[in-house]
């Protein structure tokens, strides 16, 4: 009996298929041992903890390391290896991104990476080296970053104590530090500040931390597919939404400096772009203005974000250890009184600084950087990790490796203060990346942590609330660590 033109065809595209997945899950010569991986899913089903926390913790860590599996279709790559993991983020085939419908199509709009975190090779080069220099230009200097942070550190303890006066007890949440945080490069960028108590602005904030917070990020990202699976339901579509909304508000202000726009005097970074890219906006406006737009909103998200977290993880532990923070008080009465902090001010302040230190050590708000791609093939410690290859550092093992650190799981400041009284960090000291394709707003972060945190503890006193202590081990874990909501007692100095 002769099989009909369709049943053929039927046949032809399950084997097609079938040969696909087990090609694509075929584990490449010499490729590092990992985990168990099965067809579509790879080897998720198998990882344990927390949202981004099952790609570092000690399962997949247990396989050595340098440990390879599959996310999806992708070949991923754990560094567990401090040594291995500098050299290899130092070299420039490490410095690739991820491209599949959801970076290209969700996340951007017009079918290619956009903005500064998803892009990478010459357009990456040439917009990051462009932002860093407006930046600079608009405050991003140790000379003008004081009249940018300090006002925002000072709202933030007015706001902590206009709270604490109306309610008692404050709710620690991710509202708290979002504004005046991203205040400071706001301003940077577009030459205005946003104020707290605006609806639409507590709203866009709101939908930033979904974007961090949820699961969806990761899932999205390396499961472009995911958004055929109950889109509703598993927040894929919330997400969109966000990221649509958030683009929206940046393009209205795009808009509003077009209209304004004075080529004499920049106000901004989105100035500064509008004229330094005004042949490519004649050339290719939809495209040139999607990329700016995309800068814009990957500058926001990441300049506010992990700091705006991480501040909420210091107030957390300098109400589990009061020793630590009447220390840190005592210093500041001690060199610089009552007087508004300078970041020279703050330079001074070694305990408070390795305080910082130690929060961020232990809190781990970014347990490994975002994916990077291998470019070429390579051999890394006797193993093959193939072209496009998907390789993330261990930053949370890196921050606690007993191996590295001294009693690693206590909190204990002096670590960071060497036998000469100096603050002394360690090249593991990685909390926000390393290599190449480090945080472009590492420095931005440095002093922001330094004035808000000694401008807080300088005028607030913050306690426990009685029989309300919270956990340490109490947070969501989306693509950032962040603290569920605890309650402080906070009091005038």
């Amino acid at each position: 009996m002769l099989l009909s033109s369709s049943t053929v065809l039927i046949f032809i595209f399950v084997f097609t298929l079938l040969h696909y997945i087990i090609k694509s899950y075929r584990r490449p010569p010499k490729f590092p041992p990992g985990p168990p991986y099965i067809p579509i899913l790879g080897s998720i089903p198998f990882l344990k903890g927390k949202g981004i926390e099952i790609f570092v913790d000690e399962y997949i860590m247990s396989f050595g390391d340098i440990v390879g599996t599959f996310v999806g279709t992708y070949p991923f790559v754990l560094i567990n290896d401090w040594k291995t993991a500098k050299e290899l983020f130092t070299k420039e085939i490490s410095t690739g991104r991820l491209e599949n419908y959801t970076t290209a199509y969700a996340r951007s709009s017009l079918g290619q990476n956009m903005g500064l975190i998803t892009t990478d090779g010459r357009l990456w080069g040439t917009e990051r080296s462009f932002a860093l220099k407006q930046l600079k230009n608009f405050g991003l200097t140790k000379k003008h970053l004081d009249s940018c942070i300090l006002p925002q550190a000072k709202e933030s303890v007015q706001y902590l104590e206009g709270l604490s006066r109306e309610k008692g007890h404050v709710r620690m949440d991710g509202t708290i530090f979002s504004v005046p945080v991203l205040n400071v490069i706001w301003q940077m960028i577009t030459g205005v500040s946003l104020e707290r108590e605006d609806k639409e602005t507590q709203k866009f904030l709101s939908d930033l931390n979904i974007l961090f917070a949820r699961k969806t990020f990761i899932i999205a990202s390396l499961f472009p597919w995911f958004r055929f699976i109950f889109p509703t339901l598993t927040g894929y579509n919330e997400r969109l939404d966000v990221l649509r909304m958030g683009k929206d508000n940046v393009r209205k202000i795009i808009h509003e400096h077009k209209a304004t726009l004075n080529k004499q005097f920049p106000r901004d970074l989105i100035d500064a772009y509008l004229i330094e890219k005004e042949e490519s906006f004649e050339d290719n406006p939809v495209a040139s203005e999607e990329q700016l737009t995309m800068v814009c909103f990957d500058l926001m998200a990441a300049g506010a974000e992990t700091t705006s977290t991480t501040l909420l993880w210091i107030i957390e532990y300098m109400i589990l250890y009061p020793d630590v923070q009447e220390k840190c008080y005592a210093e500041i009465s001690e060199l610089i009184g009552a007087a508004d902090v300078t970041l020279a001010d703050a330079e001074k302040l070694t305990f408070c600084l390795a305080t910082v230190a130690e929060v961020q050590r232990l809190s781990a708000v970014a347990v490994s950087p975002i994916q990077h791609r291998l470019t070429q093939e390579t051999e890394v410690n006797g193993y093959i990790l193939p072209q496009d290859c998907l390789v993330i550092s261990n930053i949370k093992h890196f921050m606690t490796d007993p191996n590295l650190w001294d009693e690693p799981k206590q909190f204990n400041p002096s670590r960071f203060i060497n036998a000469s009284g100096e603050l002394s960090k360690p090249e593991y000291f990685v909390p926000l990346g390393h290599g190449r394709r480090i945080c472009m707003g590492e420095s931005l972060a440095k002093a922001e942590l330094s004035v808000f945190f000694v401008t807080l503890i300088q005028n607030l006193k913050f306690e426990c609330v009685e029989g309300r202590s919270p956990s340490l081990d109490d947070y969501t874990a989306g693509f950032t660590r962040i603290p569920l909501p605890y309650y402080v007692n906070i009091t005038r100095r």
